[in-house]
C-alpha cells in the first residue's frame, strides 16, 4: 500500500506503526517489512462490498514522525461467461466506449481496419486478457450476460475479422470500464460506458 524510507539506517519495521484508511469507512493496520533505513513496505488486506473508486490512505508513525499516502484503488467484477469488446481506436482514459450494440462495428474504431457488422461486441468463454485472440458468432447469439457491473474489464481489440458464421479477432489490451445504465442482452439495448484506464 504504501513505501518508505528513514534516515536512520539502523531503523527496524517494528520501530513504526500503520494505519490503512480504506476508503470505505473502514481502517485496519498495515503490516511493514524492510530493515537498515528501508525501503519499508506497508501490505494490507481488504475486501470492498462495492466496485468502484475508493481513495485509500496509509498513515505511518514512529515516535518522533506521522506521514500519509494517498492512493486510488478501482474495484470491479468480470463478466460471467466471456468478456465485452472495444476497439483500440477509442480505449483512451476518459473517452466513450461501446461495448455491445447493433451499432458496434459502427461505433468502435479498430486500428487493423473496420470490424464486420455481425460482431455485437460480445466473446464468449474469453477471460481478459492482455495479448492473445477469441472467438465469437455473429449476432446476439454470442449470448451475453442479462447484466452487467457497475465497473468491468474489457478485451481491446485491434483487429476482428469474419469467416462465415464465425468471427475471429484479437485482445491488445484490457481497458477497466465504468458503465452506463441502459444495457441488455438484446442488440437493441446498447452497452455504454467510460474508459476509466487502460488495465494492462
Amino acid at each position: 500500500m504504501a513505501s518508505f524510507r528513514d534516515a536512520n539506517q539502523a531503523a527496524d519495521a517494528a520501530e513504526f506503526a500503520a494505519t490503512i484508511d480504506w476508503g470505505d469507512g473502514s481502517s485496519s493496520a498495515g503490516s511493514i517489512s524492510g530493515s537498515g533505513g528501508g525501503p519499508f513496505w506497508v501490505q494490507g488486506c481488504h475486501s470492498y462490498a462495492d466496485l468502484g473508486l475508493h481513495t485509500v490512505t496509509t498513515t505511518i508513525a514512529d515516535d518522533a514522525y506521522t506521514v500519509t499516502a494517498t492512493g486510488a484503488v478501482y474495484t470491479y467484477a468480470f463478466i460471467d461467461g466471456g468478456t465485452f469488446v472495444i476497439g483500440d481506436g477509442g480505449a483512451a482514459e476518459s473517452s466513450a466506449a461501446t461495448f455491445w450494440g447493433g451499432d458496434w462495428a459502427s461505433t468502435n474504431t479498430l486500428s487493423g481496419g473496420p470490424a464486420p457488422a455481425a460482431f455485437k461486441g460480445f466473446a464468449p468463454g474469453r477471460s481478459p486478457i492482455c495479448v492473445g485472440s477469441w472467438t465469437a458468432s455473429s449476432g446476439g447469439s454470442s449470448n451475453p450476460p442479462a447484466t452487467v457491473p457497475s465497473y468491468t474489464a474489457v478485451l481491446v481489440s485491434s483487429n476482428i475479422t469474419k469467416h462465415g458464421s464465425e468471427i475471429d479477432g484479437d485482445s491488445v489490451h484490457i481497458a477497466l470500464v465504468r458503465t452506463d445504465p441502459g444495457y441488455g442482452p438484446d442488440p437493441g439495448s446498447p452497452g455504454t460506458g467510460t474508459v476509466v484506464f487502460m488495465i494492462c
